[in-house]
């Protein structure tokens, strides 16, 4: 997306057929999945070890994103 925006006229050999209607459905299943894994759900994740897996994951993807963004590799 951001070479779309940045690089209009680069040539792209390779596109994705439905390529909106595959991002909605990724997005979709994304969702999906978190309430699968909510408490309460069949097969919710025991606490505390599965949730802590989960909290470490986001915080590194936070530190990850907070020092792309730093870098000017992520412009919001």
């Amino acid at each position: 997306l951001v070479l779309r925006r940045n690089e209009p006229e680069m040539p792209r050999p390779f596109r994705v057929r439905w390529g909106r209607l595959i991002g909605w459905l990724a997005l979709l299943l994304s969702c999906g999945l978190f309430f699968v894994y909510l408490p309460g759900s069949p097969a919710a994740l025991i606490w505390p070890y599965e949730w802590a897996i989960v909290a470490g994951w986001l915080i590194l993807g936070i530190i990850f994103w907070r020092i792309a963004r730093k870098e000017g590799r992520i412009k919001t």
